[in-house]
């Protein structure tokens, strides 16, 4: 689907959770799991996140306001959550979720949870998954950009083999 609405992501918003967190998360595996339910996922996100802006001219640097890291459970899922600044550009990711594979695995799923446009220019949401061998799959409309309506919807695929 083509966008008539051209909008780009901050560099330093899409390469945080897009190429460095997501890196992170599949070399570390479980480990990332095991910072969610100590707490020290935040800190991780948040030395993360500043090492970005470093990287980048001081005008693309974006504070990191309301970034944090989770454990959260619900009935159907438990997984590390974490929150990014407000994303205001598509494929700015709202949240990143941290999902465990098989339970006899190291595998870690990374899920997100971006700021869209529909075709009428309409703010919306849309479910990302990024593989192992770097591919993004595009998994259709999003909920509320909350972590656990989020979860919900990663519920609802796993429920449908996704």
């Amino acid at each position: 689907m083509h966008l008539m609405h051209e909008d780009e992501p901050r560099q330093h918003h899409y390469e945080f959770a897009h190429v460095v967190l997501r890196a992170i998360v599949f070399r570390a595996g479980r480990l990332m799991l095991d910072l969610a339910a100590n707490g020290g996922l935040t800190a991780l996100v948040h030395e993360s996140w500043d090492r970005v802006g470093e990287g980048l001219p001081p005008e693309r640097r974006l504070p990191s306001d309301g970034l944090r890291g989770e454990r959260i459970d619900t009935p159907d899922l438990s997984a590390a959550v974490i929150v990014l600044p407000p994303a205001e550009h598509v494929a700015e990711a709202h949240l990143v979720a941290l999902v465990p594979g098989p339970a006899d695995a190291e595998r870690i799923d990374f899920f997100t949870l971006e700021y869209a446009l529909t075709p009428e220019g309409t703010p919306t949401t849309a479910l990302g998954h990024w593989t192992r061998d770097g591919r993004h799959l595009n998994l259709g409309d999003g909920p509320e950009a909350e972590p656990r309506p989020f979860l919900d919807a990663l519920a609802r695929v796993y429920a449908i083999g996704g």
